[in-house]
């Protein structure tokens, strides 16, 4: 069995429940503090489970602005973090395509996903609705597009290693997962209870 490889450290950073850094987070964790608190939004108050582990700070207030509408929210949190590790590394100068942010998430993006699908809504009732392109509905195609948007061949052998060792779920399951709980796809595409692309109401969660 080959031997893992060796990982140098050589800068940290994070934002989370206990704090907006590595610093304030750290000393959270020491001093026993837990990151779970209640919701107390109006928002919240129609959800089965009002408590919840948010983020310390909110990415909109670090980030400047107009970048952070470009970004989706678990990117916005990834270069927060990225930031405070470069600097924590010493700011080295290396060439940028020697570098790169790997995010462990399987619902990264579904936001921008959501956010998008409205402002399609927004769209189709101010120009109106365009005649079906190639059999398929705007609703359909704006699916069908984030679908092979993840789309790749994947050997078999491939995919057994990476299960193992990928924190991120198979391309299958980051398309199919988050869909058959969004109730627009299941109306775009006349999916009924039952079907293999309906989750069962009381398992679909709530992203808020």
């Amino acid at each position: 069995m080959s031997e893992l490889p060796t990982v140098l450290v050589t800068g940290l950073g994070a934002t989370t429940p206990l704090g907006g850094d590595v610093a304030s987070t750290w000393s959270a964790l020491l001093a026993g503090k837990s990151g779970v608190g209640p919701l107390v939004d109006d928002w919240a108050q129609e959800l089965p489970v009002r408590i919840a582990a948010t983020a310390a700070v909110d990415p909109r207030d670090v980030l400047e602005r107009v970048r952070a509408r470009t970004l989706d929210r678990s990117q916005q949190f990834a270069v927060i973090a990225a930031h405070e590790a470069w600097a924590d590394a010493g700011a080295p100068d290396v060439e940028p395509e020697r570098l790169a942010v790997v995010i462990a998430t399987g619902i990264g993006g579904i936001l921008t996903l959501l956010t998008a699908y409205d402002a399609l809504q927004r769209a189709l009732a101010r120009n109106g609705r365009p005649g079906l392109i190639e059999g398929y509905t705007p609703e359909q195609r704006y699916f069908l597009s984030y679908a092979q948007s993840w789309r790749q061949h994947t050997r078999p052998e491939q995919l057994r290693t990476r299960v193992t060792v990928d924190p991120h779920a198979p391309e299958q399951w980051r398309v199919n997962g988050p869909l058959s709980n969004i109730a627009a796809f299941a109306r775009a595409f006349g999916c009924k209870d039952g079907d293999p692309m309906v989750r069962p109401k009381d398992k679909v969660p709530t992203i808020w």
